[in-house]
């Protein structure tokens, strides 16, 4: 499906110049399927393709989302890189897969919502709740400007496998956390609550692998 200069194929994004040919095997987005989408992303110009994936929502880079209620949204690999999701309620959604580097989700609510093997790096999910949530293979690193979990709720969520690598979990709330596997080398720790988190296998700040706690 090519909309706006995007063509979404298998599942993947494919950014293409105006009079280029579209990749064979595009998929064109159903009527039925186009209408799944929530109307607060349509505002905000995403677009919507099907292919290897049941739901593929593409938004524009920095898209203007903030406080917009998408609470138990079904959104498996939805594109939001650089989205201002300040305040969104997404409780109970599905986000499994998702693309959010350099997303703010800062105060968001993720209470129980599923980022199963989401891409977050520089993410910005200060003062964030996401209590009970599925973070598990979840990348959320810093690379540039850095991944900020401060002060987020973070309370029994699972963090198995998940890469926090340099991020900001200072004054984070980890207790009964899972950090099975959990890659924090050179990630802030400081003020954490931690009293009940699990460890095994999980690679300290110092680089130090635990399976007693950091």
């Amino acid at each position: 499906m090519k909309l706006n200069g995007v063509w979404l194929f298998c599942g993947a994004v494919v950014i293409v110049a105006a009079g280029i040919a579209p990749p064979v095997g595009a998929v064109p987005a159903s009527p039925s399927a186009e209408a799944t989408m929530p109307k607060v992303l349509k505002k905000a110009g995403c677009v919507f393709g099907e292919g290897a994936y049941e739901f593929a929502v593409v938004c524009p880079v920095n898209a203007r989302l903030h406080n917009v209620n998408l609470s138990n949204a079904d959104l498996d690999s939805v594109g939001l890189s650089g989205a201002n999701l300040r305040g969104a309620n997404l409780r109970g959604a599905n986000l499994a897969n998702a693309y959010l580097s350099d997303a703010n989700l800062s105060d968001a609510s993720l209470l129980g919502a599923n980022l199963t093997n989401a891409y977050m790096i520089d993410v910005n999910l200060s003062d964030a709740s996401l209590l009970g949530a599925n973070l598990a293979y979840a990348e959320l690193r810093s690379m540039d400007s850095g991944s900020s979990l401060r002060g987020a709720d973070l309370r029994r969520v699972n963090l198995t496998k998940a890469d926090l690598s340099g991020a900001d979990l200072s004054g984070a709330d980890l207790r009964g956390a899972n950090l099975k596997f959990a890659n924090l080398q050179d990630a802030n720790l400081r003020g954490a609550k931690l009293k009940g988190a699990k460890w095994s296998v999980t690679t300290c700040p110092n680089g130090r692998t635990t399976s007693t706690g950091c």
